[in-house]
């Protein structure tokens, strides 16, 4: 067998490129021609593509096949290390560009922070140094215009003063003859100053020794101290003439028993009226004690009241007018506790705090009233000798028996009116919705 050629002979090399005839030139590209496409190639777009990715290998290798494996993977190797090393280690100007400015940013973002962090800290400061001087200027403007008696401040024109400008409310003037401020003879000055100021600055409420803080201006001053729950009140009492501030209302008809504390019987609630004749004042009058009820954390009255041959069953709310709108109540007067038969109802809102007797009712229409006639066909006149019995079956554990407690009515009446009656007064609350 012949022995097989040496790589490195020369004769070799010539009789294998013997075999293959050499290459034109223009079939043997040139290296400037391996990494430019052809023209003549069927897809430019394709081969540029596939040029762009494949890396550019010598002339030599494509020119001799038979070379041996380990030289050509050489000098591939050094090709691809050099085409990369050319891409990775030379980064273009667009990609320095980018990285490098965003970098500085970031760097000079602290140092403009930190400057406007300190300027808003300077403007707050500057805030609540004019807000200190404009709340001291106004509170300067206000002792201006008070009154040095009552220290109230004039809500309305004109506002009467002394010869040297010392400001009195129109009350007071009517009681002094000299100004309290400078002793001076009062007369019948006027300040048109005085009146300018009350029409610009923020109005105390009258009830702030009660507790409340409110300032409104001169136009809604007074609608607040109309529904202000710091404002006094008359008990619900019939016969106590106490006024009280609205929030401490419910304490005081509790611990003066000014009333019947029924607020943790749940609703709807019904409890038994006892009535005799002969117990009617010399006017024929009688009244009983407000009964209390809560619905949604809110303090309720049930009033009964007869008049005049007329009898007034109501419910009354703490809180005013407006707030009286948000609920409903139902009152009906039964004969018997569990039967609606012979009854009259009310169904409609509930009257506010600040109404008390027969004529504020009739002029709210917020209640119920029935004439004396029509009462006597809902009695039931009370056989019983024991205190408890009459309570018929069927009534719940809600039901209570309200009977007129001593000296709360005269004791005028004829013979042959002693009878004792009873009947039933059922009330509900809802919330009010359209």
């Amino acid at each position: 067998m012949a022995a097989n050629p040496s790589p490195s002979s020369s004769s070799d090399v010539d009789e294998e490129e013997s075999e293959y005839p050499p290459l034109s030139k223009k079939s043997r590209p040139s290296p400037l021609e391996e990494t430019v496409p052809s023209s003549n190639m069927p897809n430019n777009r394709f081969n540029s593509r596939f040029m762009d990715t494949v890396p550019t290998m010598s002339s030599s290798t494509l020119s001799i096949p038979s070379m041996s494996s380990s030289r050509c993977l050489d000098m591939s190797i050094n090709s691809n290390s050099s085409s990369s090393l050319g891409c990775h280690d030379e980064p273009s100007s667009s990609q320095a560009t980018e990285c490098g400015p965003g970098a500085g940013d970031l760097g000079d973002q602290a140092p403009l922070l930190a400057s406007l962090q300190a300027r808003l800290r300077e403007r707050e400061v500057e805030l609540s140094q004019q807000r200190r001087e404009a709340e001291s200027f106004l509170k300067e403007l206000q002792e201006s215009v008070e009154c040095p008696v009552c220290f109230s401040i004039p809500r309305a024109p004109p506002v009467p003063c002394c010869q040297n400008g010392h400001v009195i409310c129109s009350k007071c003037k009517d009681k002094v003859e000299v100004c309290p401020t400078c002793r001076v003879t009062m007369t019948n000055c006027v300040s048109q100053v005085a009146a300018t100021i009350i029409q610009k600055i923020q109005h105390p409420c009258d009830f702030r020794d009660a507790g409340c803080d409110t300032r409104c201006d001169i136009l809604s001053i007074s609608a607040h101290e109309e529904s202000c729950g710091f404002r006094l009140v008359r008990c619900p009492h019939w016969a106590c003439d106490e006024q009280i501030s609205l929030t401490s209302l419910t304490s005081h008809v509790i611990s003066a028993e000014c009333g019947d504390n029924y607020m943790a019987k749940p609703l709807p609630y019904q409890e038994e009226i006892e009535y005799t004749r002969a117990l009617d004042d010399q006017d024929g009058n009688s009244f009983w004690r407000p009964s209390l009820l809560q619905f949604q954390n809110v303090t309720f009255y049930l009033q009964v009241e007869k008049q005049d041959k007329q009898w007034y069953f109501y419910v009354q709310m703490e809180g005013s007018a407006s707030e009286c709108e948000k609920f409903e109540s139902r009152v009906s007067v039964c004969k018997y506790a569990n039967s609606d038969r012979h009854s009259i109802s009310y169904y409609g809102k509930v009257c506010p705090i600040d109404i008390k007797g027969a004529d504020e009712l009739d002029a709210a229409g917020c209640g119920l009233n029935v004439r004396d006639a029509v009462m006597e066909k809902i009695f039931v006149v009370d056989t019983t000798t024991c205190e408890g019995e009459g309570l018929g079956k069927g009534v719940s554990s809600n039901v209570v028996s309200m009977e007129k407690e001593e000296g709360e009515v005269g004791e005028g009446g004829e013979e042959g009116e002693g009878d004792r009656y009873k009947f039933w007064v059922k009330v509900d609350l809802s919330k009010w919705t359209d």
